[in-house]
């Protein structure tokens, strides 16, 4: 035990991770592999950060126990060496070197494919420290054209969903493609690893969590492996991420009847002090009336203004601390705003029946819960035999709590016969297994069907993301309740 222990203690892994590797492979093996790769950061010269050592850990354990069980894995096409940058070289020969070491320490032959996945994977980690642009176009290049597909689908969806323009946002295209490739692996080799910040995760960025694992349904899809929880976590930041970006991509326009000189003075401090706002223009008041607002969030001004079709926020010459605060205060509450507005669920209507809305259920056993729904379903003819267990399967892979007292369970879309989705509301808080819940979104959703499941699932996010909707729901007692709220907006 002692020496159990010790192992453990020495790993750079997490105790739940660890232990997850050691039911599939040695305690020893993995260790012996994370010696390999520290010895390779030293030739890198820089520390692999927690979530890419854990992929390459993981992805050389399934190297070795592949190669061991004489599996082979597609070739990489890639130019001929001496095309390759001397940055993809570098790689290429540490690669080589963690392959040699890999050979030795556990007497395989690690065939050539082997060694560019292997240097990829430190592609990924350096990408991490040094995110420049030759390096996203060096490591897209070198992506798989499947999984650039798959990432872009992900990418496409979510910005259906979410309704924010995330199609250019190169960080979360390369982080998305640098993160899938080895999450897959592992869920296909039935590795699961824990993520620390999940809870964090679910209870502060509830409504992504749940667009996440909705867009992860085209993973689930098209490579039939099943994500959990803690992976969808880690995928949740690369999309939060994204989406602070985008929203703190506001444009501004300063008006000042001074000279240019004080112009963009005033325009200048206010971008060291707000770097989210992005100062369009600075234009004189005369040229005001002539500008295209179209493109503008809102107005600053040193002057008062008398426009309506945009905001103004007036300030003083001199840009005083009460000036930064007030647009920064204007900028947020634009923002939050916006998301608490009256949802408009339109789409999400088409796959709704009044029957199939269940206020205030009195049930205290999450199963028991599931097997009413699901019956309800079936005795409609919206499902097949077999779609409760699907449903129960998916639960028992990872619950589908989204931490902010919602819970979506799903089941298999080939057991669907017509696209339907259960609302119901509890009396009291029910132990869904990661969490307390109150409202319940079952979904039987089949992706062939006219209907278009992305616009259904961006009406789901906008009540996910509505703390006031999702008060309000719990307090209905009748399904017209339901559906007059939800249908406030359309």
């Amino acid at each position: 035990y002692q020496k159990d222990y010790d192992i453990q203690s020495s790993s750079r892994l997490d105790a739940a991770t660890f232990s997850g590797l050691s039911n599939l492979f040695e305690d020893l093996e993995v260790t012996q592999v994370e010696h390999i790769i520290e010895r390779a950061e030293k030739k890198l010269q820089y520390r692999i950060s927690h979530t890419y050592f854990l992929n390459l850990v993981t992805h050389i354990l399934i190297l070795i126990k592949r190669v061991r069980s004489h599996q082979r894995i597609a070739a990489v096409n890639e130019p001929e060496l001496h095309h390759q940058t001397d940055y993809v070289l570098k790689m290429y020969t540490i690669a080589k070197e963690v392959s040699r070491e890999i050979s030795e320490c556990f007497d395989i032959n690690i065939p050539e494919n082997e060694i560019h996945y292997i240097k990829q994977y430190l592609l990924c980690s350096g990408m991490e420290k040094d995110i420049s642009p030759s390096n996203v176009e060096l490591f897209v290049n070198h992506a798989d054209s499947s999984l650039k597909e798959l990432v872009d689908e992900m990418v496409q969806t979510s910005t259906k969903v979410m309704n924010l323009n995330l199609q250019g946002d190169k960080e979360l295209y390369t982080g998305l493609l640098m993160h899938i490739k080895p999450m897959v692996n592992r869920l296909k080799y039935q590795i699961n690893i824990k993520n620390p910040l999940l809870e964090e995760i679910k209870h502060q960025y509830s409504a992504t969590f749940g667009m996440t694992w909705l867009v992860c349904s085209i993973i689930e899809r098209k490579l039939n492996v099943k994500v959990n929880e803690d992976e969808i976590g880690y995928v949740t930041l690369h999309f939060q991420a994204a989406i602070e970006r985008c929203v703190g991509l506001k444009r501004a326009i300063v008006v000042c009847p001074g000279g240019i000189g004080t112009s963009q003075l005033i325009a200048n401090r206010i971008k060291r002090l707000i770097p989210q706002l992005e100062i369009a223009e600075v234009i004189s008041l005369g040229r005001l009336s002539h500008f295209d607002l179209s493109n503008i969030d809102f107005i600053i001004s040193t002057v008062p203004l008398h426009i309506e079709v945009k905001p103004v926020i007036t300030i003083s010459s001199l840009v005083s601390e009460v000036d930064i605060k007030n647009i920064n205060n204007f900028f947020w509450e634009d923002t939050f705003s916006k998301k608490e507005a009256s949802i408009t669920c339109a789409n999400l209507f088409k796959v709704l029946d009044p029957q199939l809305i269940f206020p205030q259920v009195d049930f205290t056993d999450k199963e028991q819960l599931i097997d009413y729904l699901c019956d309800q379903l079936q005795s409609k003819g919206y499902v097949k035999e077999g779609f409760q267990q699907s449903v129960v399967q998916r639960e028992n892979i990872a619950s589908t709590s989204l931490g902010n007292s919602v819970a979506i369970p799903h089941g298999e879309d080939q057991y669907v016969e017509r696209s339907k989705i259960i609302i119901a509301t509890c009396s009291n808080v029910l132990d869904w297994e990661e969490g307390e819940v109150k409202i319940i979104f079952l979904l039987a959703l089949k992706f062939g069907e006219q209907i278009v499941v992305k616009d259904i699932l961006t009406d789901l996010y906008s009540i996910f993301d509505s703390e006031n909707t999702l008060t309000r729901l719990t307090e209905c007692t009748t399904a017209e309740e339901v559906m007059m709220l939800l249908g406030e907006g359309t």
